[in-house]
């Protein structure tokens, strides 16, 4: 996911730069070693390409680099961006390094939105913390909302309670004070999908006894 936090474009303006600032909620480049695109995931199996997708998304990429690069690759060498491996080129399918091409800049998102919103000031406030992720899996602690709120909280020895809708199998070991509840396996699939919110409240309210106390 790739997004513009609306106060940081009017300062970057006011600066004098002229570049945008985004938030990019995944750090990984658009292409591997090899060449090849980092793994195209969603939340929903449904939606993950078919093997003739991913031949297809492929050579879109090469593509589009390939244009960029033929039109502004002396810009991009002036100023270091290599759009096959800039860290978040691969956010929104390849919009990361897109937005580079035009002088853009990408940032963490979770540091970004967590600064905006006055996360840690607000975990001084609280026993416990929720959060959430429609898919977790490893790529969840790598630079996204669950994997920085988890930090944050840990830091200040608070309990947390991952909301997710699945739990993929390469999940890391998860902390201490950290549970995890996957929905589907809990309430159905069914019921995921269609009575999310009622899910979420019945796992908060069966987990929160089991909180450890500060």
């Amino acid at each position: 996911m790739v997004g513009w936090p609306r106060s940081r474009q009017s300062s970057s303006a006011s600066a004098g730069t002229g570049r945008s600032t985004a938030a990019s909620s995944c750090s990984s480049p658009a292409m591997s070693r090899r060449s090849s695109p980092t793994r195209l995931r969603s939340s929903d199996r449904r939606r993950e390409p078919t093997p003739d997708r991913v031949i297809e998304l492929t050579d879109r990429l090469h593509r589009v680099r390939a244009h960029y690069e033929d039109r502004h690759g002396g810009w991009l060498a002036e100023h270091g961006v290599d759009l096959a491996t800039a860290p978040g080129g691969g956010a929104a399918g390849g919009l990361g390094g897109g937005l580079l091409v035009p002088g853009g800049r990408l940032v963490p998102g979770l540091r970004l939105v967590a600064e905006q919103v006055g996360l840690d000031e607000a975990l001084t406030h609280v026993d416990a913390v929720i959060t959430g992720e429609g898919a977790l899996d490893a790529e969840s602690f790598n630079g996204k909302v669950v994997g920085g709120v988890v930090d944050a909280a840990l830091l200040r020895e608070l309990p947390v309670l991952i909301l997710t809708g699945t739990i993929r199998a390469d999940v890391p070991p998860l902390p201490p004070r950290v549970t995890a509840v996957d929905l589907s396996e809990r309430f159905g699939e069914d019921a995921s999908w269609t009575q999310t919110a009622a899910c979420i409240r019945r796992a908060v309210e069966q987990e929160m006894d089991n909180f450890p106390e500060g």
